[in-house]
């Protein structure tokens, strides 16, 4: 009877961390995309932060489940819900997610932080682009794209604005237990 009582608490307990950080994504996704910034459609991506924690931390699941969850719940009350914005973010953080997953699992002792939040917003914004230029514009060469590298700037300093925002996000957490 208490194995079965551990185990209730530990799916109650995950199911708690899962909402609880998605909301706290969400919000974050939401209060972003109210910012001014100088290029439209370029975002930070500060939720996505509390993703890399995760990954970080070894919990894929939860990982990928507050992943879903955000943009679920972003696009919900920015009113994007099942709209062409809300695809291509659930498509490029989805393909981010699983990528910074893919690198955790195989090179976390080869490469940094850093880098695994650097590639997985570079793969996140080219993912939508790709699918934005399928969707209205095939005449554009994806690989020739000038667009494409300014992309890939600007996700640079995102990867590491957020690799920063998870090294001191790791800082104030290292004594909870989640």
């Amino acid at each position: 009877m208490k194995s079965l009582n551990n185990q209730t608490m530990t799916y109650q307990t995950r199911v708690f961390r899962i909402a609880l950080f998605s909301a706290l994504a969400a919000i974050l996704q939401i209060l972003e995309s109210y910012i001014s910034l100088p290029l439209p459609f370029f975002r930070i991506g500060l939720a996505n932060a509390i993703i890399l924690l995760f990954v970080i931390k070894k919990d894929y699941l939860t990982a990928f489940f507050i992943t879903l969850n955000k943009s679920l719940l972003g696009s919900f009350f920015t009113g994007k819900l099942f709209s062409v914005v809300f695809l291509l973010s659930l498509s490029g953080s989805i393909t981010a997610v699983m990528l910074m997953i893919l690198m955790f699992q195989l090179c976390h002792k080869l490469i940094s932080v850093n880098m695994i939040s650097i590639s997985g917003a570079v793969v996140n914004n080219l993912v939508q682009y790709f699918l934005f230029i399928q969707l209205y514009d095939k005449t554009t060469d994806f690989s020739l794209s000038y667009i494409s590298s300014i992309i890939i700037i600007f996700s640079i300093i995102a990867g590491w604005l957020i690799a920063l925002t998870v090294y001191h996000l790791e800082k104030l957490t290292a004594n909870l237990k989640f």
